[in-house]
């Protein structure tokens, strides 16, 4: 075979007496072998294995295994090409809710990169009022980014009506969506408590933690949120 192990590429004739390497047509004079066609051959089909065997610039081939890049970079890449879909999906609410008719979402992916967006809204709900209010249903699970958790994503949700603090008040200073699970995110708020004492929202209050809301027997809500995705693209 011309191509070795060890990534090099090895001229080969014969049939036998079988010759290697860089002076295939002198060992075949040393050992007084004239030129004969079917040495010749194999040889040639011996180049055109290896030439085959290689990536064609017009693109012609596919690779057949990992490209080690040696630890080089991929420069010069095209954008016209980067894969990207969208559509709709349902966000999926805790059991006991009834959704209402403007609730559902849709999505784009561009490569790893997922975007979504979304209205939620129930009609009624059963739920326990401090069950947390999870989101299931994504259109692609979520990955660990590089460097960190997948904690690190964030979303905002906006127009806000049917969840409130968990002790009733209204001191909200920041709203986002943040990851629970692979497929699960989740409406949060955060609250300060005052250090100094002030009157909220002041910038002194200190923001302390992450509360499930309380929901409303109705409510709505639209938020968006990305991250990156291992799925396979389809």
């Amino acid at each position: 075979m011309p191509w070795k192990e060890d990534g090099t590429f090895e001229r080969v004739n014969g049939p036998d007496p079988i010759f290697k390497g860089d002076d295939v047509w002198q060992d075949d004079q040393k050992a007084g072998i004239k030129v004969i066609a079917v040495r010749h051959d194999v040889h040639d089909e011996d180049m055109a294995q290896g030439i085959a065997d290689c990536l064609n610039l017009d693109g012609y081939n596919a690779m057949r295994a990992d490209l080690d890049l040696g630890g080089f970079n991929l420069i010069n890449e095209g954008t016209g090409e980067e894969y990207v879909k969208d559509g709709s999906w349902i966000p999926t609410l805790p059991s006991g809710f009834t959704v209402g008719g403007n609730h559902g979402g849709s999505y784009v992916r561009i490569g790893r990169l997922v975007i979504i967006m979304a209205n939620v809204q129930w009609t009624a709900n059963a739920a326990t009022p401090l069950d947390p209010f999870l989101i299931q249903g994504l259109p692609y699970s979520i990955a660990s980014p590089n460097g960190g958790t997948n904690a690190q994503y964030l979303g905002n949700w906006m127009g806000v009506q049917g969840i409130n603090m968990a002790d009733n008040t209204s001191y909200i200073f920041v709203r986002g969506i943040t990851v629970v699970a692979t497929d699960t995110i989740q409406p949060s708020q955060y609250w300060g408590t005052n250090d100094p004492p002030n009157t909220p929202p002041d910038p002194n209050d200190q923001i302390v933690g992450i509360i499930n809301g309380q929901t409303e027997a109705t409510g709505e809500y639209t938020f968006n949120m990305m991250y990156l995705t291992n799925d396979p693209e389809d």
